[in-house]
């Protein structure tokens, strides 16, 4: 019952035992606090007032700024940059000496974007592929994520199938790390409680 302190009165924080009038010992564990580090790592995501704002309004109203439109795109080019990051994928695969004999197929991602309507997972925020062109990589920018994160199932052939793929917003999936989904979605609402009501 480690870690269960603020639970059970019956926990025993101080000493290796299970319990208090308990005799088995427990190894301690740490308890990890990640989604309040998020939060953080969320709020110092942007550099400057104006982009925090920009940011902000995107929470907001889910849609991308005017302002900031990403290109418009034909199924063809859909298709090209798909092939582009299924490549990229690739390559992590062989750089991280992954399984990737299941890894999603071209078809299989475009059907993932157009069946998440273009939304972020955990915001629900509009979502699209930026413009190449430009240098800067845009919060809004559409990236593909591994549900289940890739730290905890490197060697699984499952690991790079559709199944655990998902559209993500850039800046969500930049903060989230080795954290689940929930974790993650409990740190975006503290941030936006905190900064969008």
């Amino acid at each position: 019952m480690v870690g269960t302190s603020l639970l059970f009165p019956l926990a025993a924080p101080n000493s290796n035992n299970c319990c208090n009038g308990c005799n088995k010992y427990v190894k301690k564990q740490k308890v990890k606090r990640r989604p309040l580090i998020t939060v953080f790592r969320l709020d110092g995501f942007l550099s400057s007032g104006e982009k925090k704002s920009d940011f902000n309004m995107w929470l907001k109203s889910q849609k991308i700024p005017t302002h900031d439109k990403p290109p418009t795109m034909s199924p063809d080019v859909l298709t090209k940059r798909l092939t582009g990051r299924r490549k990229s994928m690739k390559g992590r695969i062989t750089r991280k000496k992954s399984n990737g004999t299941k890894l999603a197929s071209v078809d299989q991602l475009k059907k993932m974007c157009i069946e998440s309507r273009y939304k972020c997972v955990i915001t629900g925020c509009q979502i699209a592929f930026h413009d190449p062109k430009k240098q800067r990589y845009p919060y809004w920018a559409l990236s593909i994520d591994h549900k289940f994160p890739l730290t905890h199932c490197r060697n699984d052939p499952f690991a790079w199938t559709i199944g655990n793929l998902q559209a993500m917003a850039s800046s969500i999936n930049a903060i989230k790390g080795d954290l689940s989904d929930d974790e993650v979605k409990r740190s975006y609402d503290q941030y936006f409680y905190k900064n969008c009501t």
